[in-house]
């Protein structure tokens, strides 16, 4: 492993474990989503607290679902920065389709989630990275406002690689 990967996995591993406790989640990942590829649009950078089967499912079709990013006919398609929370059994708004959030809580409600957050940052036009936040945690919700300095830092470090 270079020194720029192991730098790279040291940093997501100290921005993760910050994220985790200032939010209150049970899990957090950095991600790539590229809206120009059709069959593998989402690449995970790092990832704890979150299994690889379910990190693999939403790679291939959870994400198809997920109303917090930002798919080409979104409402949130364009912008820059975004910063969302869904959970499980919200009442669908112009950014939360009804359908998509239904089938999005079909798939991770089963793995025992109930709450998701998300912060897109735009790399460009259809690239975007991202820190997903999960909470298993029925009665508690994610505290996101205490771990927006670190996502932002993470994101910011992360753009740099």
């Amino acid at each position: 492993m270079n020194s720029n990967n192991a730098h790279f996995d040291m940093q997501n591993a100290a921005f993760a474990h910050s994220v985790l406790a200032k939010a209150q989640a049970s899990g957090v990942s950095l991600f790539l989503y590229d809206r120009t590829q059709t069959n593998t649009p989402i690449s995970f950078l790092y990832s704890t607290g979150i299994s690889a089967e379910i990190n693999a499912e939403y790679a291939v079709d959870t994400h198809k679902y997920d109303p917090l990013i930002p798919h080409t006919a979104s409402v949130i398609s364009h912008c820059k920065t975004y910063t969302g929370i869904n959970y499980k059994g919200m009442k669908p708004t112009q950014e939360l389709h009804a359908g998509c959030n239904e089938q999005y809580w079909d798939k991770l409600g089963h793995d025992g989630f109930f709450e998701a957050a998300a912060r897109i940052h735009s790399l460009s036009s259809n690239l975007y990275l991202i820190v997903g936040m999960l909470s298993n945690e029925p009665k508690k919700h994610l505290s996101i406002e205490n771990a927006m300095g670190d996502v932002e830092d993470w994101l910011q470090e992360s753009s740099k690689f």
